[in-house]
């Protein structure tokens, strides 16, 4: 995969290693939440509640995590950085699709600032962090002025997501 990546390249091509390094974690944790979703026994109501919560959010909207459930917790986790990553790999296809080996243009730097800061402010903590960890494979990906302006991107980003969860 690695040779496929090297061959095609954009502004938003990440550095490889951080897209394994983002799915070995994400993969346990998963793991964590298939087995807590096997072992839960229907018959007992605390389970069968909550059991009833993971099914939802599978195919409807994901509502309010209780952290005081695990199986909240899991399914938070499993749901949000299955789409911080997926963020990542639209934004690298993408531009590897239309814009192969091409540099990236004011335009370009422009959206990729306001689309994370603005993704940012409308983050929870689990997604948020998903955001910072996408700038900051971008960056190292990249080099010059770009891979810069990306690592400010990503501390933007992560203030942004900080003080909207300390100020919860």
């Amino acid at each position: 995969m690695l040779d496929v990546h090297n061959k095609n390249l954009s502004f938003w091509s990440p550095q490889p290693h951080f897209i394994g390094g983002f799915f070995f974690p994400q993969q346990l944790v998963q793991l964590a939440w298939l087995y807590r979703l096997w072992k839960s026994d229907p018959q007992r109501p605390n389970e069968k509640k909550e059991l009833d919560q993971m099914a939802y959010s599978m195919v409807a909207k994901l509502g309010p995590m209780n952290s005081n459930s695990t199986s909240s917790i899991l399914t938070h986790v499993v749901s949000k950085t299955f789409a911080g990553i997926g963020v990542l790999d639209l934004l690298h296809n993408g531009s590897v699709a239309f814009f192969k080996d091409q540099p990236a243009t004011t335009t370009v730097k422009v959206v990729t600032g306001l689309g994370f800061g603005l993704a940012s402010v409308g983050s929870d903590w689990i997604f948020g962090g998903c955001l910072v960890y996408d700038l900051v494979a971008l960056a190292v990906g990249q080099s010059g002025s770009w891979r810069t302006l990306l690592g400010a991107y990503a501390v933007g980003s992560a203030a942004i997501v900080a003080a909207k969860n300390i100020a919860r």
